[in-house]
């Protein structure tokens, strides 16, 4: 005789999140800062409705955005969190081989975003948010015409957006969300002017909107990536 399997329930969000609390036990997420820039980081996240963040490979960008999308999420502030990225091929490598669905190759795509909630949440605590629509990936293609409400909105590798896709994001931005955009200006895949450079220069001084630069000091990753890319700076 098989078990029946518990359906979760789907009578609002507060349920999951209290849910998720209680797998945790704990209803608190500690993001901690290890460098004055990661301050910074996190301070602008909290402080602007939209922020545009550029940083080399392994200052936190990500990790840190992460943790702080959760934390809001987990004290009932935003009803969830949605995650977007440029479908963008690295350094010309190309994915169309990969085998499946459109969906699973996406995965790949975000994999790096759930690397980082997976160093707050369990696993299971993770596939409940998901299943629950408190943690959505939309791609850039299924994005015109949506509003996004009351949400955390996490954009990764912005530096392979284009102008047009940027000011796109921007504009779905909805009644009480807030929107981190961030990058690596140094590894744009893209040949022509970037989104999150133009935002720099374009978007200064517009009320909301907030800034921030890491650097090398700010590489916690491993402590070899800093003295490599400084290198690569000389070429």
């Amino acid at each position: 005789m098989s078990r029946r399997k518990k359906q979760p329930t789907i009578d609002g969000w507060q349920e999951a999140v209290e849910g998720v609390k209680e797998k945790e036990k704990s209803t608190e997420i500690n993001v901690i800062a290890k460098t004055e820039g990661q301050k910074r980081y996190i301070q602008t996240i909290l402080n602007n409705d939209i922020t545009f963040c550029s940083g080399p490979a392994g200052s936190g960008k990500t990790y840190l955005s992460a943790g702080i999308g959760l934390q809001l999420l987990l004290k009932g502030e935003y009803k969830k969190i949605v995650i977007m990225r440029p479908a963008t091929e690295a350094c010309g490598e190309k994915i169309g081989w990969v085998p499946g669905t459109a969906n699973q190759k996406l995965e790949g795509f975000t994999a790096s975003f759930f690397d980082s909630i997976g160093m707050f949440l369990r696993k299971t605590a993770i596939k409940d948010l998901i299943e629950e629509g408190h943690i959505e990936v939309i791609p850039l293609g299924f994005l015109r015409g949506r509003s996004l409400s009351h949400s955390c909105i996490l954009i990764e590798e912005s530096q392979d957006l284009t102008v047009s896709q940027t000011l796109l994001i921007l504009t779905r931005i909805g009644l009480g969300s807030k929107m981190v955009f961030s990058g690596d200006l140094t590894q744009s895949d893209i040949h022509e002017r970037n989104g999150l450079e133009d935002a720099f220069s374009r978007l200064q001084g517009v009320k909301g909107v907030g800034f921030c630069e890491l650097d090398s000091s700010d590489i916690v990753r491993h402590s070899i990536i800093a003295p490599i890319i400084e290198r690569y700076k000389k070429r």
